[in-house]
Protein backbone atom coordinates (compact mmCIF):
# COMPACT_ATOMS: atom_id res chain seq x y z
CA UNK A 1 0.00 0.00 0.00
CA UNK A 2 1.71 3.24 -1.08
CA UNK A 3 1.37 6.55 0.72
CA UNK A 4 -1.19 7.97 -1.70
CA UNK A 5 -3.35 4.83 -1.56
CA UNK A 6 -3.17 4.64 2.24
CA UNK A 7 -4.17 8.30 2.49
CA UNK A 8 -7.09 7.70 0.13
CA UNK A 9 -8.27 4.66 2.09
CA UNK A 10 -7.98 6.44 5.42
CA UNK A 11 -9.91 9.40 4.03
CA UNK A 12 -12.64 7.01 2.93
CA UNK A 13 -12.79 5.41 6.34
CA UNK A 14 -12.86 8.84 7.98
CA UNK A 15 -15.86 9.66 5.79
CA UNK A 16 -17.58 6.43 6.83
CA UNK A 17 -16.84 6.95 10.52
CA UNK A 18 -17.38 10.71 10.56
CA UNK A 19 -20.91 10.52 12.01
CA UNK A 20 -19.79 7.63 14.20
CA UNK A 21 -17.17 9.55 16.13
CA UNK A 22 -18.95 12.87 16.03
CA UNK A 23 -22.46 11.94 17.17
CA UNK A 24 -25.16 14.02 15.52
CA UNK A 25 -22.94 17.02 14.91
CA UNK A 26 -19.29 17.94 14.76
CA UNK A 27 -19.56 19.65 18.17
CA UNK A 28 -20.98 16.56 19.90
CA UNK A 29 -18.29 13.85 20.16
CA UNK A 30 -19.23 10.39 21.32
CA UNK A 31 -18.45 9.99 25.04
CA UNK A 32 -15.18 8.13 25.49
CA UNK A 33 -14.28 8.14 21.79
CA UNK A 34 -10.53 8.10 21.12
CA UNK A 35 -8.92 11.05 19.38
CA UNK A 36 -8.16 10.35 15.71
CA UNK A 37 -4.74 8.74 15.18
CA UNK A 38 -2.57 8.95 12.10
CA UNK A 39 -2.05 5.82 10.03
CA UNK A 40 1.67 5.11 10.38
CA UNK A 41 3.52 2.83 7.93
CA UNK A 42 5.96 0.92 10.16
CA UNK A 43 7.21 -1.65 7.59
CA UNK A 44 6.14 -2.92 4.14
CA UNK A 45 2.44 -3.78 4.37
CA UNK A 46 2.29 -3.14 8.13
CA UNK A 47 0.55 -0.07 9.53
CA UNK A 48 -0.22 1.24 12.98
CA UNK A 49 -3.27 3.19 14.10
CA UNK A 50 -2.65 4.16 17.70
CA UNK A 51 -1.90 0.87 19.48
CA UNK A 52 -3.64 -1.15 16.74
CA UNK A 53 -1.46 -2.90 14.14
CA UNK A 54 -2.81 -3.67 10.66
CA UNK A 55 -0.90 -6.33 8.70
CA UNK A 56 -2.10 -6.52 5.09
CA UNK A 57 -0.04 -9.56 4.07
CA UNK A 58 -1.08 -11.60 7.11
CA UNK A 59 -4.66 -10.21 6.94
CA UNK A 60 -4.50 -9.54 10.65
CA UNK A 61 -5.39 -6.81 13.10
CA UNK A 62 -3.46 -7.00 16.39
CA UNK A 63 -3.51 -4.98 19.61
CA UNK A 64 -2.61 -5.32 23.30
CA UNK A 65 -4.95 -6.54 26.03
CA UNK A 66 -4.66 -8.04 29.51
CA UNK A 67 -6.24 -10.95 31.36
CA UNK A 68 -9.11 -9.49 33.35
CA UNK A 69 -10.52 -12.56 35.14
CA UNK A 70 -9.85 -16.29 35.17
CA UNK A 71 -12.92 -17.75 36.88
CA UNK A 72 -16.65 -17.34 37.13
CA UNK A 73 -19.45 -16.66 34.64
CA UNK A 74 -18.73 -14.50 31.60
CA UNK A 75 -20.71 -12.81 28.85
CA UNK A 76 -17.79 -11.27 26.97
CA UNK A 77 -14.40 -12.37 25.78
CA UNK A 78 -13.04 -8.82 25.46
CA UNK A 79 -14.23 -5.38 26.55
CA UNK A 80 -12.64 -1.99 26.98
CA UNK A 81 -11.14 -0.68 30.19
CA UNK A 82 -14.43 1.09 30.98
CA UNK A 83 -16.74 -1.61 29.61
CA UNK A 84 -18.44 -4.56 31.33
CA UNK A 85 -15.23 -5.77 32.94
CA UNK A 86 -17.08 -7.70 35.67
CA UNK A 87 -18.12 -10.29 33.05
CA UNK A 88 -15.23 -10.35 30.56
CA UNK A 89 -12.14 -12.56 30.39
CA UNK A 90 -9.96 -9.90 28.74
CA UNK A 91 -9.87 -6.11 28.70
CA UNK A 92 -8.04 -3.56 26.57
CA UNK A 93 -7.32 0.15 26.50
CA UNK A 94 -7.52 0.49 22.70
CA UNK A 95 -10.45 2.17 20.99
CA UNK A 96 -13.17 0.09 19.27
CA UNK A 97 -13.29 2.80 16.61
CA UNK A 98 -9.62 2.29 15.77
CA UNK A 99 -10.03 -1.50 15.61
CA UNK A 100 -13.04 -1.10 13.33
CA UNK A 101 -11.14 1.36 11.14
CA UNK A 102 -8.33 -1.17 10.73
CA UNK A 103 -10.82 -3.91 9.85
CA UNK A 104 -12.46 -1.67 7.25
CA UNK A 105 -9.06 -1.00 5.72
CA UNK A 106 -8.60 -4.78 5.41
CA UNK A 107 -11.88 -4.98 3.50
CA UNK A 108 -14.07 -6.58 6.14
CA UNK A 109 -17.02 -4.33 5.26
CA UNK A 110 -17.54 -6.05 1.92
CA UNK A 111 -17.50 -9.43 3.67
CA UNK A 112 -20.15 -8.24 6.12
CA UNK A 113 -22.29 -6.92 3.26
CA UNK A 114 -22.21 -10.34 1.60
CA UNK A 115 -23.00 -12.12 4.86
CA UNK A 116 -25.86 -9.74 5.67
CA UNK A 117 -28.04 -10.32 2.63
CA UNK A 118 -31.49 -11.33 3.83
CA UNK A 119 -30.46 -11.26 7.50
CA UNK A 120 -32.78 -9.85 10.14
CA UNK A 121 -31.76 -6.43 11.44
CA UNK A 122 -30.46 -6.78 15.01
CA UNK A 123 -32.39 -5.09 17.78
CA UNK A 124 -30.42 -2.83 20.09
CA UNK A 125 -29.98 -4.68 23.38
CA UNK A 126 -30.93 -3.24 26.77
CA UNK A 127 -28.11 -1.84 28.90
CA UNK A 128 -28.22 -5.06 30.92
CA UNK A 129 -28.80 -7.93 28.50
CA UNK A 130 -31.33 -10.36 29.97
CA UNK A 131 -32.93 -13.70 29.16
CA UNK A 132 -35.98 -12.07 27.57
CA UNK A 133 -33.84 -10.18 25.07
CA UNK A 134 -31.67 -13.22 24.31
CA UNK A 135 -34.69 -15.45 23.71
CA UNK A 136 -35.77 -13.46 20.65
CA UNK A 137 -32.71 -11.51 19.50
CA UNK A 138 -31.35 -12.68 16.13
CA UNK A 139 -27.65 -13.39 15.84
CA UNK A 140 -25.99 -10.49 13.96
CA UNK A 141 -24.75 -11.31 10.47
CA UNK A 142 -21.05 -10.80 9.90
CA UNK A 143 -17.78 -11.91 8.39
CA UNK A 144 -16.12 -15.07 9.71
CA UNK A 145 -12.88 -14.37 11.58
CA UNK A 146 -10.52 -16.38 13.74
CA UNK A 147 -9.47 -14.89 17.07
CA UNK A 148 -6.11 -15.76 18.63
CA UNK A 149 -4.68 -14.76 22.00
CA UNK A 150 -0.91 -14.83 22.62
CA UNK A 151 1.14 -14.26 25.76
CA UNK A 152 4.79 -14.69 26.76
CA UNK A 153 5.91 -18.08 28.05
CA UNK A 154 8.28 -18.63 30.94
CA UNK A 155 12.02 -19.30 30.59
CA UNK A 156 12.31 -17.75 27.14
CA UNK A 157 10.13 -20.40 25.47
CA UNK A 158 8.08 -19.40 22.41
CA UNK A 159 4.92 -17.44 23.24
CA UNK A 160 1.79 -19.39 24.09
CA UNK A 161 -0.95 -19.03 21.48
CA UNK A 162 -4.55 -20.11 22.01
CA UNK A 163 -7.68 -19.88 19.93
CA UNK A 164 -9.97 -17.53 21.81
CA UNK A 165 -12.78 -20.06 22.11
CA UNK A 166 -10.52 -22.42 24.06
CA UNK A 167 -10.43 -19.83 26.86
CA UNK A 168 -14.19 -20.10 27.43
CA UNK A 169 -15.90 -23.11 29.04
CA UNK A 170 -19.44 -24.38 28.44
CA UNK A 171 -20.99 -25.61 31.68
CA UNK A 172 -23.59 -27.65 29.76
CA UNK A 173 -21.04 -29.70 27.84
CA UNK A 174 -18.37 -29.58 30.59
CA UNK A 175 -15.85 -28.70 27.87
CA UNK A 176 -14.31 -25.66 26.22
CA UNK A 177 -16.30 -23.75 23.63
CA UNK A 178 -16.09 -25.58 20.31
CA UNK A 179 -13.46 -24.55 17.75
CA UNK A 180 -14.60 -22.34 14.93
CA UNK A 181 -15.08 -18.84 13.64
CA UNK A 182 -16.41 -15.73 15.34
CA UNK A 183 -18.60 -13.20 13.55
CA UNK A 184 -17.26 -9.73 12.87
CA UNK A 185 -20.57 -7.85 12.72
CA UNK A 186 -19.13 -4.36 13.25
CA UNK A 187 -21.55 -3.11 15.95
CA UNK A 188 -24.59 -0.83 15.52
CA UNK A 189 -24.94 2.88 14.86
CA UNK A 190 -27.83 4.32 16.87
CA UNK A 191 -28.76 7.99 16.43
CA UNK A 192 -25.37 8.58 14.85
CA UNK A 193 -23.46 6.92 17.67
CA UNK A 194 -21.15 3.95 17.27
CA UNK A 195 -22.35 1.60 20.00
CA UNK A 196 -19.11 -0.36 20.32
CA UNK A 197 -17.40 2.88 21.32
CA UNK A 198 -20.16 3.82 23.73
CA UNK A 199 -20.28 0.39 25.41
CA UNK A 200 -16.57 -0.51 24.94
CA UNK A 201 -17.72 -3.93 23.76
CA UNK A 202 -15.36 -5.86 21.47
CA UNK A 203 -16.26 -9.58 21.57
CA UNK A 204 -19.50 -10.94 23.00
CA UNK A 205 -20.02 -14.54 24.08
CA UNK A 206 -23.78 -13.98 24.26
CA UNK A 207 -25.74 -12.15 21.56
CA UNK A 208 -24.87 -8.46 21.63
CA UNK A 209 -24.99 -6.55 18.32
CA UNK A 210 -23.42 -3.54 20.07
CA UNK A 211 -20.15 -5.52 20.20
CA UNK A 212 -17.79 -5.61 17.22
CA UNK A 213 -17.76 -9.43 17.22
CA UNK A 214 -20.16 -12.16 18.31
CA UNK A 215 -20.12 -15.87 19.14
CA UNK A 216 -22.20 -17.83 16.58
CA UNK A 217 -22.20 -21.18 18.42
CA UNK A 218 -25.12 -22.96 19.99
CA UNK A 219 -25.78 -21.31 23.34
CA UNK A 220 -25.10 -17.76 22.19
CA UNK A 221 -28.56 -16.89 23.48
CA UNK A 222 -27.96 -18.38 26.95
CA UNK A 223 -26.27 -16.16 29.55
CA UNK A 224 -25.99 -18.95 32.14
CA UNK A 225 -23.65 -21.49 30.53
CA UNK A 226 -20.40 -19.65 29.78
CA UNK A 227 -17.51 -19.45 32.23
CA UNK A 228 -13.82 -18.55 32.11
CA UNK A 229 -11.55 -21.43 31.10
CA UNK A 230 -9.59 -21.24 34.34
CA UNK A 231 -7.00 -23.95 33.63
CA UNK A 232 -6.07 -22.52 30.23
CA UNK A 233 -5.68 -18.88 31.18
CA UNK A 234 -2.58 -17.15 32.55
CA UNK A 235 -2.93 -15.19 35.77
CA UNK A 236 -4.95 -11.98 36.01
CA UNK A 237 -2.99 -8.99 34.77
CA UNK A 238 -0.96 -10.93 32.20
CA UNK A 239 -0.34 -8.85 29.07
CA UNK A 240 -1.55 -10.57 25.90
CA UNK A 241 -1.70 -9.85 22.19
CA UNK A 242 -5.20 -10.05 20.72
CA UNK A 243 -5.26 -11.09 17.06
CA UNK A 244 -8.20 -10.90 14.61
CA UNK A 245 -7.40 -13.09 11.63
CA UNK A 246 -9.34 -12.78 8.38
CA UNK A 247 -9.55 -15.74 5.98
CA UNK A 248 -7.10 -15.84 3.11
CA UNK A 249 -8.07 -13.49 0.30
CA UNK A 250 -9.75 -14.98 -2.74
CA UNK A 251 -7.55 -15.14 -5.86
Amino acid sequence: MNVQRSATLLAGVAFLLGPVVAGRGQDAPVPGAAQPAALENVSPGVYRLGAVTLDRAARQVRFPAVVNLTEGPVEYLLVGQHGKTHESILRTEVSPTQVHTAMLLLGVQSLIDKASSGAARPRQPPSAIDADYLASAPLPAGASVTILVRWPSADGAPPTERRAESLVDNSDTKAPMSDGFWLYNGSLIVEGRFQAEIEKSFVAVITDPDALMNNPRKGHNDETIWTAGTTRLPKVGTAVEFVIQLPAAAP
